[in-house]
């Protein structure tokens, strides 16, 4: 009798497979299926596996700049997205009323889908950042009601003295310049600046165990 294979799993060693390959072949390979729309959730599923393996590996290279989009700008803006020195797996907002007890700059990757849109969340001792990996450029809405559950279980204190960014990452530079021209004035009426990375995978010099270590349990 036939056992049927998960997605997960089979989109899990097509990653560790990609990880394995040389870096000009990684990007070759990722380019080829990331273009096909058949293939775009695999595509979305290894391009979040190696964002979440640089994050939680607490990489301090390749560096990830993260330019503000024009109209939301206010103030000093962030620009690179930060190595935080310390970042685990949460998957509930619960968490999140610890942030009080941590040494910034750290970080959490969101392993429930309550989380919706957001994927990790960073914190230093100025910024809350929230982060959206994305492979679609058309995907770009933000769950906002997400976002203020978000900030009703910071501590009080700890979110008065931060600002908050929100960065879409994304494959490609197109994608990124379509983010620009997007309305976020959900996020402009909530003080939250939006910023956009552009992410080689290729560049963040990952092996086949940091993927592994980094394959998704739950979303």
């Amino acid at each position: 009798m036939a056992t049927g294979v998960s997605t997960g799993y089979l989109n899990q060693i097509i990653a560790e497979a990609t990880a394995a390959a040389l870096d000009s072949r990684q990007m070759e390979f990722y380019g080829q299926i990331s273009r096909h729309p058949s293939f775009n959730p695999l595509a979305g599923y290894i391009f979040k596996t190696f964002f979440c393996a640089w994050f939680l590996g607490r990489r301090k290279s390749p560096t990830l700049h993260c330019p503000p989009l024009s109209h939301t700008r206010s103030g000093p803006s962030l620009q690179v997205i930060p190595v935080c020195s310390e970042a685990h797996r949460i998957s509930d907002m619960e968490s999140l009323k610890e942030a009080g007890r941590l040494n910034p700059p750290f970080g959490w990757w969101l392993d429930s889908p309550s989380f919706t849109t957001v994927n990790a969340i960073a914190c230093t001792d100025n910024r809350i950042i929230t982060i959206q990996v994305m492979v679609t450029p058309t995907c770009s809405c933000v769950d906002l009601a997400v976002l203020d559950e978000m900030k009703g279980n910071f501590p009080p204190t700890f979110l008065a003295r931060r600002k908050w960014c929100h960065i879409f990452v994304t494959d490609e530079e197109y994608k990124a310049a379509h983010l620009r021209t997007n309305d976020y004035n959900g996020l402009t009426e909530r003080s939250i600046s939006a910023h956009s990375a552009v992410v080689d995978i290729s560049e963040l010099r990952l092996s086949v165990e940091d993927i592994r270590q980094a394959g998704e349990t739950s979303r």
